[in-house]
């Protein structure tokens, strides 16, 4: 399934911490904010604007760092809930 990710939210680096929040708002809700590990931070700052399936993350995974590709998958299948969930990404 193609996705694309909600750009209400934007990726944040504070004090080397990844946060994503919320800005739909005239002000940022800070009921809706997210910590990303770095690899997550790393495939969202990736995607951008490009449209994108789990696979396709899969393999950036893959291509940029040493692991198997059955832990990839499941971890960015983990991942993608976790942003559907919340709103973060959107079908395409």
């Amino acid at each position: 399934m193609q996705m694309k990710l909600n750009h209400a939210f934007q990726l944040n680096e504070v004090a080397g911490e990844f946060m994503v929040v919320y800005t739909g708002a005239r002000t940022a809700s800070l009921s809706k904010v997210y910590s990303l590990n770095r690899s997550a931070a790393w495939l969202w700052n990736k995607i951008g604007d490009t449209d994108f399936t789990e696979e396709l993350l899969v393999d950036w995974l893959c291509e940029e760092y040493v692991l198997a590709r059955e832990v990839a998958r499941q971890d960015v299948h983990n991942l993608v809930m976790l942003w559907q969930k919340s709103g973060m990404v959107l079908p395409e």
